[in-house]
């Protein structure tokens, strides 16, 4: 009975204290879209993809960050000529918002400072961020399926944190792509099915 009215009473305080937080302290966030356009088109595939060339800043009591689209669709600073050059290996990043970067300036998101420790050691590597906010291992695979043969890269990581089990479901009636890789005398097939 003791423990009841204990793990009661610090339920009620809890309750408490998240309300005074909220009354008193307000944890809001304010994003300004440049030219009055969001940073995500609808897609019928994806849900949504970046509206290229657009920018935002979104602002809270964490962080306040400035996110730019590039005319790729991309949150990423980088050229990426196509074909890529010779000489360099291409790698393509998928991933979440982790891999996109929420709430990070551009300098500091993984994507950024794997490119630059490539660079400090003199590893020519070209890299595609291609990370999206609220993407699973599902819309993973189908944007995959797009960005794959635009950018021909050589290697593909995707950033998986555990909450892509839950966001997951099965790919009914996807229309996917096959998509072949031939690196050197082995063939890969990517197949959904």
């Amino acid at each position: 009975k003791d423990s009841a009215i204990t793990v009661f009473i610090g339920l009620l305080m809890l309750l408490l204290f998240e309300g005074a937080i909220r009354a008193f302290s307000p944890q809001t966030q304010e994003t300004i879209y440049e030219n009055n356009e969001s940073l995500g088109i609808q897609d019928s595939q994806l849900g949504y993809a970046y509206r290229p060339g657009a920018k935002s800043r979104v602002t809270g009591p964490e962080f306040s960050v400035e996110y730019k689209i590039n005319r790729e669709g991309l949150r990423d600073e980088t050229e990426h000529p196509l074909p890529a050059p010779a000489g360099r290996a291409r790698v393509l990043l998928l991933g979440d918002s982790f891999t996109f970067g929420v709430g990070g300036s551009y300098d500091k998101i993984w994507p950024v400072l794997l490119e630059k420790r490539l660079a400090e050691k003199g590893i020519p590597m070209d890299v595609v961020k291609a990370g999206a906010a609220a993407f699973d291992t599902q819309t993973e695979l189908i944007y995959l399926t797009r960005l794959f043969p635009r950018y021909e890269p050589d290697v593909v990581v995707v950033g998986f944190l555990p909450n892509d089990l839950h966001t997951n479901a099965p790919l009914v009636g996807a229309d996917l792509k096959t998509i072949q890789v031939a690196p050197n005398e082995n063939n890969i097939t990517l197949q959904a099915r």
